[in-house]
């Protein structure tokens, strides 16, 4: 249990008095004052490190920690909170790192041995890196002689898009709350601060692209490959956020069970995909939307694609009825950079013509014998900017701009078909009196009744 009485801190402040120099020890005090301060912000971000907070729940947050059970004197976490229920206590050691400021992996394992040592239960870092997920940092470490400790990883745009949100949900009650939360918001959003989203992709990313347009081959053994998918990994997460941010709702990036609970397999599956098919995808779960919107990157046409799959109408028999649904939904679209896409039950391969071209002749996307029905159709726009995708901040840039795009102009506006309610049948009603057919008597049946 943490003994309070030997720790020295600074009671983290929304008004911290700090020198100039000292820009991330002024953020994350002004962070940690915020979460002490607003109930559901605080509910919200210790949420994901497994903490349930109540309304009885006591936190205390510091900067500037020492310890007295430190053997070299020098290793100084930039903050600690200490959270305080009724039957137990629970602490967390943080590590800040705001502008181009990356986590050094080694302090970080000091720090887990420090935990270790003053019976701490968890260190968090806190950067401008992304993490798919808070127990999952974007770093390696190694946990000897730290059994036990847990580790987790924050981005600052994750801090300032969970307050964004319970701003814009308008999820908290008390008016002098929302209002530090909403100053809290403005400050992390302005540039002098040092908090940013992922901004550009791995150093090898260029020449990636090159090589790819040459015809030549990517090894999943290099470490271009490998920091591409990292990169790529870092951006997903990115665009999490700004989707919650533009939609004011909990979108997640959409992944398989295993690579939720492996990153290795996810890397490793991203690698196959890369140097495979020199393709990178991904997809996000929007509350609500008709379906997930679907990311394609392909480095060999340098062409992004951003879409969404629907299930089609099964009350619709034939392929043009089932069509002209989707299109109905596209009436105020515009067609330049939009395709349809249509898949067929069976092998039959998928036929995908411009929207633009749909819309003059609808049967351009149907089979001559106009016997089949497509089972799903993808509505998709794409942007083959090929001078902006291989530049390290553009391809970013391209990305945030067209799915976004995509959602505003496409997406939010597709409704999902829904299999109709069963209809009562008729029953008809029954005559109380039939008439019975009796076979004809022979006369010798006569004979018998007389």
């Amino acid at each position: 249990m943490l003994d309070n009485q030997a720790v020295k801190g600074e009671r983290a402040r929304l008004f911290p008095v700090m020198a100039d120099t000292s820009r991330e020890g002024r953020v994350l005090s002004i962070s940690l004052a915020c979460m002490a301060s607003v109930f559901e912000f605080r509910k919200k971000l210790l949420a994901s490190l497994g903490q349930s907070v109540g309304l009885r729940t006591r936190i205390d947050a510091y900067t500037e920690v020492t310890f007295p059970q430190d053997e070299d004197r020098k290793t100084r976490p930039d903050g600690l909170v200490v959270l305080r229920t009724k039957n137990r206590t629970w602490s967390v050691l943080i590590e800040a790192k705001v502008g181009n400021a990356e986590i050094d992996p080694a302090q970080i394992e000091r720090y887990l041995k420090l935990a270790k040592r003053n019976s701490i239960d968890a260190v968090i870092s806190i950067s401008n890196q992304f993490a798919t997920q808070a127990d999952q940092p974007p770093y390696a470490v190694s946990k000897t002689g730290a059994k036990g400790v847990a580790l987790y990883h924050w981005s600052w745009m994750h801090l300032r898009t969970e307050a964004s949100l319970l701003c814009d949900t308008e999820s908290i009650e008390d008016e002098d709350q929302v209002f530090i939360l909403e100053e809290f918001v403005r400050y992390l959003s302005h540039p002098s601060v040092g908090i940013s989203g992922f901004d550009q992709m791995s150093a090898g990313w260029s020449e990636i692209v090159s090589l790819v347009q040459k015809g030549g081959r990517l090894l999943k053994s290099s470490t271009e490959t490998r920091e591409a998918v990292e990169s790529w990994h870092q951006e997903l997460r990115d665009l999490a956020l700004i989707l919650r941010r533009r939609t004011a709702s909990a979108v997640t990036l959409r992944l398989p069970r295993a690579h939720a609970a492996d990153p290795k397999l996810r890397t490793k599956a991203d690698l196959d995909s890369l140097c495979d098919e020199f393709c990178l995808s991904a997809a996000f779960d929007i509350p609500d939307a008709a379906a997930p919107l679907d990311v394609t990157v392909n480095i060999q046409s340098r062409a992004i694609s951003v879409g969404m799959k629907l299930r089609a109408p099964e009350d619709k028999k034939s392929g043009l009825a089932r069509l002209n649904w989707m299109l109905r939904q596209l009436k105020n679209v515009d067609p330049d950079r939009v395709n349809i896409r249509l898949h067929w039950p069976g092998k039959m391969p998928f036929t995908q013509a411009t929207l633009t071209s749909v819309l003059d002749d609808p049967d351009c996307l149907l089979p001559d014998d106009g016997k089949k029905a497509p089972h799903s159709i993808e509505v998709l726009l794409a942007t083959d900017d090929g001078r902006r995708f291989r530049g390290r901040k553009t391809f970013i840039e391209l990305l945030e701009n067209t799915v976004p795009e995509f959602y505003d102009r496409i997406g939010q506006h597709l409704k999902a078909w829904e299999k109709p309610a069963p209809r009562m049948q008729k029953i008809e009603p029954e005559n109380e009196l039939e008439e019975v057919d009796l076979p004809a008597r022979s006369e010798a049946d006569k004979d018998d009744v007389d």
